[in-house]
Order: C-alpha cells, then structure tokens, then sequence
C-alpha cells in the first residue's frame, strides 16, 4: 500500500465557482410512482427531485483539451490483484486489475474528462465511485478526500474518509486486501453524530465495460424501471419491451434497472460476464440489498456519452450498482449517534460460457451464485465482515493523503471527535480560513474582511455560531452576507434582504449585489434585479460566472437588446463562456442569422448537462427555420417530421438519451 500516480491524458478542472447556488435555483423533477409498487419497493420514497448545493459551491470551469497530466493514486496490491484509488476525486477506485489472469476487472478510463452529470456539475466516468448523501452522486465526487493507513494483524486497511458537509454525517470506507487473495474487501460505515435521526442514502456505483455479448446477472423477479420521464414502474425481468435486459448492449435508450429478488438475499449479489464468461462478481452483508444496472444505450446520444467521457471507440461501459435502499428514488433513516456499516466483495468471477449465457436466465443466475459460493464460501464471507467491523474505530497510523478541514471544524463546533478511527487534521484552506478564524478567535480578521469569500455555511450550528460571534464581537459586512445566504436558502426573503443590505451598507461588495439581484427577480422586479446585477458585475473584477448568470437572467427575461449591451463590453475569455455563447445563438436564430448559428455548432461543447437537448432543439429549429424562409411560409407538422428525419444532429451536438 503506496502513494503514488498515474501518467495520463487529463482536463484540467479548474477551482469552484464561488456564487452560492441556491435550491430555489435547482430544477424540480416530480416522479411519477405506477401504483403497483409497495413495501420495500417505496418505503421512504421522495416524491420529487429537489436537491440542494449549498454549502458546497458548483464545480464548473473545466474544458476538453486533454493533455498528458498526473493523476494521484494509492495503490493496493497483493500477488493476485492491484487496486488504483484517486484520493484528490472521491476516492475513486479507478482501476481493480487480475494479476494472474491478466485482466481489468473495472472500466479503467484512459483520461480523466469532467462533465455536467452530478449535483455540483463536474463527474468522470470510470471504475467505483461512493456515492453518499443524496440522489445525483457524491458531493466529494471530484474533491479530496482522507486515505490512511490502518495497521492490524493480518495487514494493512486503507481507510477512506471525509466529513459530509450537507447532512453533517461521516462516512468511511475501509479497503482490505489480504495476502494471496483473490477477493478485494471494502468495508462501508456511515456515521450520523447528531443528536437527531436523519435520512442517509448510499449507492457504491461500479463502472464495467461493455461488449455486444456483456451479461449482467442478478437473482430478479422483476425490475423497477427509473425512466427518463420520472416515471418509475415494476416490470417483468429480464425480458423486457421485447428484448433480454441482461445483455446492456440491447438497451436502445439510457435506462435505470433496479433489479429485485423474490425474497430477500442473505448476501445480495451482482455479476457481469463477457462472452468466454469471465467478469467479476460483487457481492455484499444484506445492509447494502438494493441492485441496479445503469445503461446508455445504443442510441446515438447514448454512444455519444459513451465517447466524451472518454475517448473515441474507448468509452463502451455499463454500471453494476448497489444501494442501502431498492431504489435510488430512497432513504433510509439513521437514529441519532449511531452508525450503518456493511461489507462488500469485488473478485474475479469465472463461469462455464454456455451456461452463463443459457437462454434461461434463472438458470444462468443458479449457475453463477453456485460458482460464487464455491469460489467464497458464506463463513469465509463472515470471517471477513466480522474483522472488518471490529477494525471500524481501530485510529489510523499513516495519512496518506489529506482531504478538507472542514471535519475538523465540524469537530470544533461540536466539542467532540467524530470516531477514534479518523483523524480530520488538514491544513487550512483560504475556503476553511475565515471560519476557522470563527472558531478559534470569535470573528473575522482584517485580512479576512479584504478578501472575497469562496465559501458558505447554511446550517443551524454555523449560523449559530455566527450570532454568537456578532453578539459577542460586533458585526462586520461578512457576517451579514453569510447570514443573508443561510437566510435565503431557508426561502426567506425579507430576512435575506436585510442582511445583504446591511452588509453592502458596511461594505460595497459585489456578492451582496448579486444576492439582492435574485431577490429582485424573485419578486419580479426586473428593473431593480437588473441595477444590482450590473452594480455586482462592476464591482466583481470581471467575474466570468457572474456574467453567464447576468445573460442568462437577461435572456429569461425577454431583454434580449440588454443582452447584447452588456455583452459586448465583457472581455473575450467573458464572451466566449458556453452558455453566452448559446444564449446569443438562440437570439441569433430568432433574428434570422442563420450563418451564425451554422457557425455556433462546430464549437466543442463542455457543459451540456446530462439528458440536455438544448444543442439539438437549437439544431432543428435551425433546419425548419431555414426551410420556412426557403417556403415563405410556416411548415406543416409532417413537413416539420420531414425536415427533421433528413437533417439528423452530428454526434457532436447529440446528447440525448431517449429515442427521438
């Protein structure tokens, strides 16, 4: 067990975006539930998707230019498997390599490309990722996280570990891998040091590639299908909408299978097998019951995703995913100062190809849980859960890599430590300073107040201890302002006004600006939501996601010729920022410029979120605008199919993931 890195193609993702994004600003998603579904299948269901940020901020300056870079690793190996972990991303376990077979066990990505697929934007693909605390991958996703060393008789554990700064809880995931064997363990805890219940989630996200002959198998009476509509519904398995859902490749659109057993599972499983029946099995303590295979589908949106996430023809994988509830769509409760733990196993899996790949998929199933058990029998499996959670609060000897400090602040605010097993000693960052000053000195110091803030806080604790150093040391501008953004994620308005108010009175900065700006436009006064944008972006030293936000609060607002105003005084690195470029191109098509937007189409898009067709609307309704001008008249909607069906999107521009 070392530290050390990767030499690899990487694009550069660049520091956070410090404007605090709001979950009035997060986009509401109902679901739809089929009524069919009961017990397990919904028990602490959500009914919408509605997820905050705050207090972490968007991850969303980082382009494509993938150049040769330097990935950080630690790697975990014996004489039969190499685990590759990223300590600075999550935690990712990037890379499991069969050493005497010869074979990556993993969807091992060559390049390290974020894009727009989780809460705070940037996600990459490949290998497993820990996803903790809500729905939409980790916050930590692409952040550094805590990896050390954990010593005990029979070896070495490689702890990961961070603070949680959503829902304040801890998780921990311990990483053993014992001489001369062939299983990789990991050992899961989740801690809420609260004096309350709260709601957790958990889903481990493993990356596999993907043949034409890839067989995913699971035991599954039946399936709960996630779609893209936010319809969820039970469906019969694996045979489904006319095909065999075991084979990945036959998905024709982006799909979320949550596979269910008839009965509970003593230790729920999941294997995937190529053609000559090799793969990997991961299997797991009945905590983490919930199975799932996520797909892309063979659509072109789909094999686009597949692409720009990697490379060209490099990309091909599907996802094996287990989780501590059936659905993603779930959580589960966490009583008050206590913890959830749970073991899994990552092991190469060999099955004869003939029955692996049996027409009977029930029959295949039995097939690979007999080839599991007698590759690792259930006591050996307990021996292994039973040393692993003895070993949970066992303190780490050697950290190897440092996440946040915002444990050890959390720490600080409570009076206590979190578990004897971690140690959250980081050095402090400019994010942490100010409120480690907070903390140890009860208020800001000069140099403090004469910088911009590039981070919040919006829990009761923070904004209590923000009173309490108020009360006891006077106010300044920055306290207003924190208190003004845990203020108005709570959707309190009034309140929320008077602090940033009170806080530009002290002192004229532009986050104050920019946080009356959206007050105003929350309360439809466009004229005074425009004046505090402009105020901010004069005040902000050219802050480049200040003006994307300026135009695109312009452009939603129909102020079209404002838009170009403002514009066209911002800096080229300013003009040049994706989503202006997309908002003058919609102004474009609608002013009738068709070369420009023809234009528009060869830049290489960063940002597009997942799901997102606003390329190939733009593309469309480019086409049939041109052919209407060419008519003189509006098309017809058969002529409007016509035009669409002979102008298909390039690849380039296609990320959707439904049939169209």
């Amino acid at each position: 067990m070392a530290a050390h890195s990767r030499q690899m193609l990487v694009s550069q993702l660049r520091p956070p975006n410090p404007l605090p994004r709001y979950r009035f600003q997060v986009p509401v998603k109902a679901l739809d539930y089929d009524a069919t579904l009961t017990g397990d299948d919904i028990a602490g269901r959500f009914m919408e998707v509605h997820l905050p940020v705050l207090p972490y901020t968007m991850q969303d300056d980082y382009g494509r230019a993938q150049a040769p870079g330097e990935m950080p690793t630690i790697d975990v190996e014996n004489d039969r498997l190499k685990a590759v972990f990223y300590p600075d991303d999550g935690g990712r376990m990037a890379s499991l390599y069969d050493k005497r077979n010869r074979r990556e066990l993993l969807f091992d990505n060559p390049v390290f490309q974020p894009a727009n697929l989780a809460l705070r934007n940037a996600w990459f693909a490949g290998g497993v990722e820990w996803n903790c605390p809500v729905y939409g991958h980790s916050m930590q996703t692409c952040s550094p996280i805590f990896a050390a060393t954990v010593p005990t008789a029979t070896g070495d554990i490689l702890r990961l570990y961070e603070f949680d700064r959503l829902f304040g809880i801890v998780w921990q995931v311990d990483v053993y891998l014992p001489a001369a064997s062939s299983a990789l363990w990991v050992h899961v805890t989740l801690r809420n040091p609260h004096a309350h219940d709260c709601d957790v989630y958990w889903w481990t996200n493993i990356a596999v590639p993907l043949t034409e002959r890839t067989r995913v198998l699971s035991p599954a009476a039946y399936a709960v299908m996630h779609r893209l509509s936010q319809r969820i519904e039970r469906v019969s398995y694996p045979f489904m909408a006319g095909f065999d859902a075991s084979y990945p490749a036959n998905y024709p659109t982006a799909e979320s299978a949550f596979v269910r057993p008839a009965a509970p599972l003593q230790r729920p499983w999941q294997a995937y097998v190529d053609e000559s029946g090799r793969g990997m099995a991961h299997l797991s303590s009945p905590e983490l019951h919930g199975r799932k295979i996520f797909a892309w589908g063979h659509n072109p949106g789909g094999k686009h995703w597949m692409d720009y996430l990697s490379l060209p023809g490099r990309g091909d994988y599907i996802e094996l995913q287990g989780g501590i509830t059936a659905t993603q769509l779930q959580m589960r409760p966490l009583a008050a100062h206590s913890r959830l733990e749970w073991t899994e196993c990552y092991m190469p899996l060999a099955l004869a190809p003939r029955e692996a790949h049996g027409t009977n998929y029930a029959t295949a199933c039995d097939h690979a849980c007999r080839q599991i058990d007698a590759d690792l029998p259930q006591a050996e499996f307990d021996a292994a859960d039973a040393f692993l959670r003895a070993n949970v609060d066992t303190p780490v000897s050697q950290v190897l890599h440092h996440g946040s400090a915002w444990g050890h602040l959390q720490e600080t605010l409570y009076h206590k430590s979190f578990s004897a097993g971690l140690a959250f000693d980081a050095p402090i960052s400019d994010e942490e300073r100010p409120w480690h000053e907070l903390l140890t000195t009860g208020t800001f110091s000069a140099a403090t107040l004469a910088r911009h803030p590039t981070s919040w806080n919006v829990s009761a604790d923070w904004v209590k201890a923000l009173q309490a150093s108020q009360h006891r040391h006077g106010a300044t501008w920055l306290h207003h302002l924190y208190l003004g953004v845990a203020t108005l994620e709570q959707n309190d308005l009034a309140a929320a006004e008077q602090h940033f108010l009170e806080s530009q009175r002290r002192h004229d900065s532009f986050e104050a600006a920019r946080n009356l700006a959206l007050i105003r436009d929350r309360q439809d006064d466009v004229p005074g939501a425009l004046e505090c944008y402009l105020k901010a972006y004069a005040l902000s030293e050219q802050s480049v996601p200040l003006a994307a936000e300026i135009v695109m609060f312009l452009k939603a607002r129909g102020l079209e010729q404002a838009m170009v105003e403002f514009t066209v005084r911002l800096p080229e690195h300013a003009r040049t920022h994706e989503r202006i470029r997309i908002a003058f191109a919609e102004v474009a098509l609608a002013q009738g410029r068709f070369a420009e937007v023809h234009a528009f189409f060869d830049h290489p898009f960063n940002t597009i979120r997942e799901g997102e067709k606003t390329l190939t609307d733009l593309w469309f309704a480019l086409h049939i605008r041109e052919e209407e001008a060419r008519r003189g008249r509006n098309l017809t909607p058969l002529e409007i199919d016509a035009v669409t069906k002979d102008n298909p999107p390039p690849m380039t521009i296609d990320f959707r993931m439904t049939a169209e």
